[in-house]
């Protein structure tokens, strides 16, 4: 028995950040650093477990926002392709 879908619409094909457009599956985590001018790629975790990301703070947002963008080591692939964009509003930490 196939399951219908329960998404009213589309999920995000991708994300924004300024001028900058990146598409999931297909941006390269290098690619936004690159185009951002700033930025350092961490990594953490091993075998299917491993992923990678750059943090950024933007500063513009009223509170400050995190942002993450990550790339699964295992689903990234070489190049480290982006798969997800989080972002958080911390309420007590510094602002870094």
């Amino acid at each position: 028995m196939p399951y219908r879908a329960t998404l009213r619409s589309e999920p995000a094909a991708g994300f924004a950040l300024g001028v900058f457009s990146a598409r999931f599956e297909h941006t390269t985590l290098n690619e936004v650093r690159s185009a951002l001018h700033v930025g350092q790629i961490e990594q953490q975790g091993d075998a299917g477990g491993y992923f990678l990301w750059l943090c950024y703070t933007n500063m513009h947002a009223a509170p400050a926002e995190r942002i993450w963008i990550v790339s699964s080591g295992e689903m990234g692939g070489p190049d480290h392709a982006v798969q997800e964009i989080d972002s958080k509003r911390p309420s007590a930490a510094p602002v870094v």
